[in-house]
């Protein structure tokens, strides 16, 4: 959850009104609808529905910018309506929702044959573990012959930052990007489940607290991207409101305070700069107290509070370990690195939400890299930590064994 709200006081809606464009669907689309092809409402009355949503076409406006939708924390629910003509050899269209944060999803297309609308749902709030695949992923088939039009309707709710990225295309190239996301996840899965059990297995050998701090750290920033990619709503917590509304939050909360007491415990700030200590001391109480606006079930307070420490925490971090490698405390290098590292590929993945990097396969996934290598690093750092910590009881050992050499030598 690290540095979301960074960019998300700039202001990126679109204000143009005009005719949606017609979205061509080919043999070999993925498109993401954007500009003219996303027209979108804010139903502020929340109570709007497909019935009723012709009464408000004239309100429908075009996203300005050509890169995946942002509007921030508006808590109430966004309609988009888009033109879609199908020149491919499929009988259906595929629409997919990438982003995992929404509540609730509903598509609706109308059924000339039956003379009603057709209604479509997914979302936090309706899939299981145990639903089907393209469900699991808000995906949709909209039928339609070939060289046919029709228009679509989507309205979408979050409890959290609200993006919408809307893809379009066949179901072949759908299917690809949904594999290809699932593999990054996968070999991120794999990545942080050896290095935690290698960390567990030292620590249950050798009693050393770091690996204990560690092993927590891995484990609750696992939690917090686990949330945040949507598999918790899916294989957690399947259809609890409550953890659908404040789940994000929960994992971000434990995230940061693993974090802060990582970092207290391996960079030994409480001896090496007690000014610092204090502040991650200060952090650690600000987190605990994100729990009260969760019991007042003040979801979005929550969501920006967590957002917030979490962003200055980060940068809070990054300068103790700048300040304790000018130092020359040696472990703080190689955290510095490895945290550098982490942030760097945050920011770049938020920077592609707000249209100043592209969105693509690398930019989408970057946050997941970042975490990989971070852990890795990390874990290669406090391996070096505890061998040079031998190391120099070894030495000490030796010079004392030297010293009662000596004296056993002056003694005879």
């Amino acid at each position: 959850m690290c540095t979301i709200l960074f960019l998300q006081s700039f202001n990126l809606y679109g204000i143009t009104r005009d005719k949606s464009d017609t979205v061509y669907i080919n043999n070999d689309s993925y498109i993401l609808l954007s500009g003219k092809q996303f027209l979108y409402f804010i139903d502020s009355s929340s109570s709007i529905t497909i019935d009723k949503i012709k009464l408000f076409d004239s309100r429908f406006i075009a996203y300005s910018k050509d890169v995946v939708p942002n509007f921030g924390l508006t808590g109430y629910p966004i309609w988009v309506k888009a033109v879609l003509r199908n020149n491919s050899n499929d009988f259906h269209v595929f629409i997919r929702i990438a982003y995992p944060l929404l509540s609730e999803i509903e598509l609706f297309y109308f059924d000339s044959t039956t003379n009603r609308w057709v209604r479509n749902t997914s979302g936090e709030k309706y899939i299981s573990r145990n639903d089907g695949f393209l469900h699991n992923q808000y995906t949709f088939q909209v039928p339609m012959s070939w060289n046919g039009t029709r228009v679509i309707y989507i309205k979408a709710h979050s409890f959290q930052q609200m993006l919408y990225p809307v893809y379009v295309g066949t179901f072949d190239k759908i299917m690809n990007s949904i594999s290809n996301d699932k593999i990054v996840f996968y070999l991120y899965v794999g990545i942080i489940i050896a290095i935690f059990f290698y960390n567990f297995f030292v620590f249950i050998s050798t009693g050393d607290t770091n690996y204990f701090y560690y092993v927590i750290y891995i484990f609750f920033v696992f939690f917090a991207q686990f949330s945040l990619l949507g598999y918790a709503a899916r294989y957690l917590w399947s259809g609890n409101y409550f953890f659908i509304k404040q789940g994000v939050n929960i994992s971000g909360i434990f995230s940061g305070i693993a974090v802060a007491i990582f970092v207290k415990n391996f960079l030994h700030t409480k001896i090496n700069s007690p000014i610092f200590d204090k502040l991650l001391w200060l952090y650690i109480v600000l987190y605990a107290a994100c729990f009260i606006p969760i019991a007042l079930d003040k979801s979005n307070l929550t969501y920006q509070s967590v957002d917030i420490l979490a962003s200055t925490g980060s940068l809070l971090i990054w300068i103790i370990g700048v300040y304790l490698t000018f130092k020359k405390i040696k472990e703080a290098k190689y955290f510095l690195i490895a945290w550098t590292i982490f942030i760097a590929s945050v920011i770049m993945f938020v920077l592609k939400d707000f249209g100043f990097l592209p969105y693509n396969f690398f930019t989408k996934n970057v946050m997941l890299l970042g975490s990989a290598i971070e852990t890795i690093l990390i874990s290669l750092a406090l391996a070096d930590k505890i061998n040079t910590y031998k190391a120099e009881r070894e030495q000490a050992r030796m010079m004392a064994l030297s010293k009662s050499e000596e004296v056993r030598i002056v003694l005879s």
